[in-house]
């Protein structure tokens, strides 16, 4: 046992004060563990959501797809989802599309059923089903007012003709 410790001791004076570049398992150098990358789907969520808060619609669609299409299996994934929808509701956005934003809004509730978010999402889309259901309304009660129109302007005519 002295020996080995012997052994050590000389070792260690042999070395002195050099570093050893190649410890057991490490390759060939020692180096600190490199610090785990940034969350870049989150990073891309965030830059999609500045962007939405800029009115520049269309970055922000970009980014939420980015999120979507590099990194599906993160709950980012899905909140992109709920954005996108989001963009498709926004009064201010030229392309507003509350179709596309409905589905956008169910595919993110489905994916993410208990996401804080999801609640909200369900709103949205019920909020514009009703408003679609009151806009063909409004489309019909239009087409009848033009028809009781049209029967009341001949009923005009046809009184001109019966009382001179």
């Amino acid at each position: 046992m002295t020996r080995g410790l012997l052994l050590g001791m000389l070792v260690l004076g042999a070395v002195g004060c050099t570093t050893i570049t190649a410890p057991l398992g490490l390759g060939d150098r020692a180096e600190a563990p490199e610090p785990a990358p940034p969350n870049h789907a989150q990073t891309l969520l965030e830059e999609g959501l500045f962007f939405y808060r800029a009115r520049q619609y269309a970055e922000a669609v970009q980014r939420f797809k980015r999120v979507r299409q590099m990194y599906p299996e993160t709950p980012q994934a899905g909140e992109a989802l709920y954005w996108i929808g989001a963009v498709g509701l926004s009064p201010g956005n030229p392309k507003r599309n509350p179709s596309q934003a409905v589905k956008a809004l169910r595919a993110f509730i489905a994916e993410q059923p208990t996401h804080p978010k999801a609640e909200t999402a369900q709103i949205f889309i019920d909020l514009v089903t009703r408003i679609q259901a009151m806009e063909k309304l409004a489309g019909q009660l239009q087409s009848e007012i033009q028809q009781l129109k049209d029967i009341h302007l001949r009923l005009e005519r046809l009184e001109r003709r019966l009382n001179p």
